[in-house]
């Protein structure tokens, strides 16, 4: 009879170290009672695009020596969006700033490459920004 009483309780011990073990995995990280992350908005995905964009005509155009409106105060205003949370900011300066580092970089001085560039982007970010107005109301 003794052993399956031992049998028994390390029946139960097993069974109470799996059920502990599985509401582990289940609990949520963090502090209880954190709040939890605001979810990305559906067009985010453009919003990246276009702070990639931006990124790269802050240096292009004043490089070219072009006088156009600012793309970093472009930027800002974006990143002043009110249904933006945190992280998404975050991100969006993230790719602003890696475009505008990698474009540095790459491109030291205008050439002609730089104004192909600077033409395709323009275009590609004024369409990118009537794309986000009309599909998302913003």
């Amino acid at each position: 009879m003794a052993t399956g009483h031992i049998k028994g309780r390390k029946a139960r011990q097993w069974a109470a170290a799996a059920v502990l073990s599985f509401l582990c995995l289940c609990a949520p990280a963090g502090p209880s009672g954190a709040q939890t992350a605001i979810p990305a908005p559906p067009f985010e995905a453009d919003l990246l695009r276009l702070a990639e964009i931006l990124g790269t005509l802050a240096h292009l155009e004043p490089l070219c020596g072009l006088d156009a409106p600012s793309a970093e105060t472009d930027m800002q205003a974006l990143l002043q969006g009110e249904d933006l949370g945190e992280e998404t900011r975050n991100r969006l300066a993230d790719r602003y700033n890696r475009a505008f580092r990698l474009v540095v970089a790459a491109q030291p001085r205008c050439t002609g490459n730089s104004r192909a560039v600077l033409a395709t982007y323009r275009s590609e970010g004024a369409d990118l920004a009537r794309a986000i107005v009309e599909r998302f109301g913003r």
